[in-house]
Formats: structure tokens, sequence, C-alpha cells
């Protein structure tokens, strides 16, 4: 093994008599072959370079290589292909002479490769033109370093409820693995917290019965940072036939269980395969995070998971316990953190005691809308709301519907909500996007529980999986259940807002101010057609001349071609910095998701133009495209404001 055999032919593309006697008597012609089988773009460097070869010779015990012709600059990928498998072929040679030594058995000739310790050496017998070969593979000298700072704060900022996050996870995609690979149904799988002292002193365990590791899992890709277990080589050979059922992790960058040194330093992982014995019990244990090497050993007999799963349980420094930590960041009690952690979560969750069940296993389904939203919420938040803000969210939630795909699988239960007080809307009240049933984004202006992917590192953000139709017929639904609630003018139109930011149809919610009057889509569109104007000027409802659901105790009349719509729309996702807001729904124009855009269709319609042509500018605009028109009265005195000028005019002088 490792020896290259080259054999070298004309260059012709087409075979000679002696060519085709080569053929008929066995014999490959690799050029001729190779042009027959157009090899992919990797294999295609293989046959390059191997064409390129001579045959090696034996030196001092080990193969020498050399090229025919140089590569060129155009052939600097092939080099590389070829230096990797000569690479490949020293290790191969060194581990069996290694083996044959130690088993005092005749050795091999060869041992090695001659001048294989480095490219540059290697460069002097398989030439290169034009261009000098320097290994630029990316590198990582201070592992531990990277993993402090990767699997720490740095990636997921200060939040200490990270390491829970991420152990819940794995215990969950291990008990969906387990749940497929032994048929169990959709209840099946436990995961329990539990928090105490011991004799090191306080620590925190989370606990399940999903697959549990083997001892090539436990010190292979569960403690390479960066290299998840899931979908791997190693899974295929361990869990086959695993993905072909159907399983898909939300664990993905490798990198999670890292977390759980932001809590503490000593860390024992106890894990055994669910279908061993529990006296093949194994554990790995950290005494100094990752500066030190960890600890493998057989479990002693109290350590024996008696079924199968895992069990990590981390020490906190001293003085510290998961509750000062919790109140350190300002966090509820753990029970309110892991319950707004797992709001969707399909495994049944316990703490501290196996018969107190936190979370039934898809519970978010079934139970009262109330109740899902007090656990996305937290209950000792929720008792702090104002008598008023906490019966708007009960009388909201009761619009709360379950949404499906088009296979039918359930992606979402949820109901539009506008809180009484917009800052709220960053209060965390309102709905999230899970992953694998995890908190990974809020949802502002939807209130309940959004199925996403997430496609970050951290996963502090995720994108919902609603197909866009689906979220359409979802919102125009929300806004018949809407029209026939007691809200407000104020709040209808908020609700109208985030409907129409989902294209759905905002039914009879008001959606604008039209001579001093709330007014709903076909109560605007009556009174545009029956006015017969050629102008109108819209105004937003931002502005300082109009913030009040009852503008009559100012004495504020518009004049009566003037509108006064919302000019802005809420960004419904949001990660967990208030300021940082992902676009979802994608939409190609602002007019498409706006009340504003909706006023300027209506009109359109009206009259019979094209949206696009409607909207003028003055010949001379003021402020940078900013006009300030007259456009009523407040207190008896005249008021002006800027305007978006709407006519069917060519030009507005």
């Amino acid at each position: 093994s490792g020896f290259i055999e080259v054999k070298t032919f004309s260059n012709a593309l087409y075979p000679s008599k002696a060519m085709y006697s080569s053929i008929s008597s066995g014999s490959i012609i690799p050029q001729f072959l190779r042009a027959i089988r157009n090899p992919n773009e990797y294999s295609d460097l293989h046959w390059n370079f191997q064409q390129k070869l001579y045959q090696p010779r034996l030196e001092r015990g080990r193969l020498v290589y050399t090229s025919k012709s140089p590569f060129s600059i155009n052939e600097i990928d092939s080099w590389w292909v070829c230096y990797d498998t000569l690479k490949m072929i020293d290790s191969e040679l060194k581990e069996v002479d290694s083996l044959l030594a130690d088993t005092n058995r005749p050795r091999l000739n060869a041992v090695g490769v001659a001048s294989i310790e480095s490219p540059h050496r290697v460069s002097n017998l398989i030439k290169v033109d034009g261009w000098s070969p320097v290994d630029t593979k990316i590198k990582v000298t201070n592992v531990a370093k990277l993993v402090n700072t990767l699997g720490g704060k740095y990636l997921y900022g200060d939040n200490v409820t990270i390491p829970l996050r991420e152990l819940i996870q794995n215990a969950s995609d291990a008990i969906r693995a387990r749940r497929l690979l032994e048929d169990e149904d959709d209840n099946f799988g436990d995961i329990i917290i539990n928090t105490g002292y011991d004799e090191i002193g306080s620590y925190v365990e989370i606990e399940d019965n999903g697959i549990g590791m083997s001892q090539n899992v436990l010190t292979g890709p569960f403690i390479d940072f960066g290299e998840s277990f899931w979908g791997s080589s190693l899974m295929h050979e361990e869990l086959p036939g695993l993905e072909s059922k159907g399983f898909d992790s939300t664990g993905k960058y490798g990198i999670g269980f890292y977390s759980v040194f932001m809590w503490g330093k000593k860390v024992s992982v106890y894990t055994k395969r669910f279908e061993k014995g529990r006296d093949e019990t194994i554990v790995l244990e950290f005494n100094d995070g990752v500066n030190s090497r960890p600890i493998l050993r057989k479990a002693k007999k109290q350590e024996y998971i008696k079924d199968g799963g895992t069990k990590i349980k981390i020490w906190f420094p001293e003085g510290k316990t998961i509750d000062t930590l919790l109140l350190e960041y300002h966090l509820p009690n753990l029970k309110d953190v892991i319950l707004s952690l797992c709001p969707s979560l399909d495994c049944n969750l316990f703490l501290n005691n196996k018969d107190y069940r936190l979370i039934k296993a898809n519970d978010w389904i079934t139970m009262p809308a109330e109740a899902l939203v007090i656990r996305i919420i937290g209950e000792s938040k929720f008792k702090i709301l104002s008598k008023d803000v906490r019966q708007s969210i009960i009388d909201f939630s009761k619009n709360m519907k379950i949404l499906k795909d088009d296979d039918r699988r359930i992606i979402g239960r949820a109901c539009v909500y506008c809180a009484l007080n917009n800052d709220l809307y960053y209060n965390s009240i309102g709905g999230v996007v899970t992953v694998g049933g995890l908190h990974a984004s809020y949802l502002n202006g939807i209130m309940g529980v959004l199925i996403g992917n997430s496609n970050r590192a951290s996963r502090d953000c995720a994108t919902p999986v609603v197909p866009e139709k689906i979220l359409n017929i979802w919102a125009s639904e929300q806004a018949n259940l809407l029209s026939e609630s007691v809200l407000t003018p104020f709040i209808e139109e908020s609700c109208a807002s985030v409907i129409r930011l989902m294209k759905g149809d905002t039914a009879n919610l008001k959606i604008a101010v039209y001579k001093n009057a709330w007014v709903n889509y076909q109560e605007l569109k009556k009174m545009i057609i029956e006015d017969n104007y050629d102008e109108f000027l819209l105004v937003s409802e931002n502005d300082k001349f109009y913030k009040y659901d009852s503008p009559e105790m100012y004495k504020l009349y518009l004049n009566d071609n003037v509108i006064s719509v919302k000019d802005g729309v809420i960004g419904l996702l949001s990660t967990k910095m208030p300021t940082h807001s992902i676009f979802w729904p994608q939409y190609e124009k602002y007019e498409s998701i706006s009340l504003e855009g909706l006023v300027k269709e209506i009109i359109a319609e009206v009259w019979n133009m094209d949206i696009n042509k409607i909207e003028r500018s003055p010949v001379f605009p003021i402020d940078k495209g900013t006009f300030s028109e007259k456009i009523g009265t407040m207190n008896g005195v005249s008021i002006e404001g800027p305007v978006k000028i709407i006519t069917k005019k060519k030009t507005i002088y």
C-alpha cells in the first residue's frame, strides 16, 4: 500500500494502433481513460498529479517521489493534493512500521516518504514553476484560548442562561435520536434538571435518557471543539439509518458543550449507550476547564446510569449557586428561566424531582393559550404587569391559532398582539421563534410560538419556517377575529399594521384617520369615491399634531383632503438585543407592507392610475424633499406638517 504506479503514454487524444493493442491486452492508458471518464474536479486533480509522477524509488528506507515536469501556477491545487496524498502514504507507512516492530514481525523496507517534513523540501523533488508552495493552511495554536473565547461570553455575551440552553438542547437531540432508533412515540424522553450541594460545593446537573455516548464519541466529537457528532462519519458508523429516518439535530456546530465553563471549571460527564449494560457507564472529568487534560475513567457503582443517556454535572465556584448567579443578572427564578427557554420543547422536563414535571412533551400545542403566554413571558414577570396589560394579554390570547405547513406539520401557535404601550414590544411581551423547542428570537406584534431555523452558532436569532401563503391566510384570519373584538382605534390601527406587514387582509380594522374620524379599508375607499378629490395630503400619526385617541380634546381638525396614516412598520423579528431587528417576512416594495402603501393602493384604484405615478414632488422641494403644507387647525390655530402629496396632476408648483 502507498505505492503509486504511473505509466506514460503519448499525449494524443486518439489512440494509435499500438494503443488499441495495449487496451486489448489489458493495459490502461491514463490520458485516454481520463478523457473517457471525464472525472469531477477533485478526481481530475488526482489524475493530473499521478500522470506527472515517476514511479518511486527506495533510498535509505524511504520512498522518493519525483516529477517528470513542474507544476505550473494553474496546477497549484493538483500539487497540494499530491502533497497531501504523500503525507497520507508517509503516515500509513510509519504506523505499519510501528505495528510490525511492536509485534516483533519482519518490517517493510519502506518506512516513510522522503522530504515530506515540509512543502518546501517536497518541491525540490516534485518541481513547481512560477510559484512557491508555502503552507498557509489556517492553524489554531492556542486551542484552550479559542475554546474559552468562542465557547463562552465572547460568543454568547453575558447571558448566563446559555449553558442551560445548550445542555437542554443536547439532551433533547439525544432523546429524539433514540425515539427514532427504537420507534418510540412523541411522548418518550425525559430531561431532569437537579440543583444541590455535595462535598465539592453547589452544582447543577442535567440528565437525559437519550442514546448516550460511546467512548469514541465521548473522547472524539464531544470534546472536539467545532466538530459536531451529528452528521459525522462516526454517527453514520454508530447509528446507521438514523438520518434516513428523518433525524435532524438542533445542535450543528460542536461548540455548545463548552459553554458550561461559563458556570464553572469543574465538570463531570457520565454517559452510557442505551443498549449497553449499566456497568459500562463511563465518566469524563474536567477539573480545571479546558486548561488541563480531562480524565476518562469507568464509573463507580453509585455513578451508574441505569437506562441509556447522559448526565452532565457542573460545580459553581465557591460562594456561587445557580440562584445567586441568576439574581446577579436580574433574572427570575430557575423555574421561570427554564420555562421561557423551552416554550415548545418536545421532551418531558423535570426540576429537582422526577415527580415535578415542568414541561410535558409537546404540551405547547394543547395547553390553554393563556398558560402558554405566561410560560413565554415568565410567571413572576406576568404578575408584576399592570392589571390592564395582563387583561389585554389574556384577551388577545383567545385568538391564538395553530399554523400548519403544506404537509400538515405544526409550525406555530400564535395570535396578533399589540400592547397598550408600544414600549412593551421590547419587554418580552410578545412571542418567540423556537429552534428545537428552545427560544431563539423575539416576535413583536405576534404572541405565541413560531417554529424557526437558525444559521448562527450562537443561535440567538432564527427565522420562522412559516410559508408566505400560510402566513398571509393566518394574518387575514387574525384580522377578522380582531375586528370582532372591542379595541381602541389606535390599537386596531397597530394590529392592522402588523397584519399588513404579513400581507394579510386588514378586514374591518381601522387603518387611518380621514375627516377627523377613524376609518377601515372599505370606509376609506367609499369616502374617497364620494369626495372625488384630485389631490390628497398624507401625514404621519407619529408627528406632534396627531398622537391621541381623542384629538377632540385638543380641538384638532385635519383639512378635508388630509389622511393621517402610519408611515412606518415595526420589526416583527428581533434578537435578544432590542436594537437588532431582522426583517421578516421578505418584501420587494415598502408600499406592499405598510398602511401608508395600503392607502395609496386605495387611491390609485379609485383613480384607476398606476400607484407608482400618483405621488408627486414640488418643483422646488424644501429640506431635501420634505415639504410642509397646511394640514388643519389645533385649538383654532393653523398648523403645518410634513406631507406626501398624492395627486392626479403631473407637476406641483
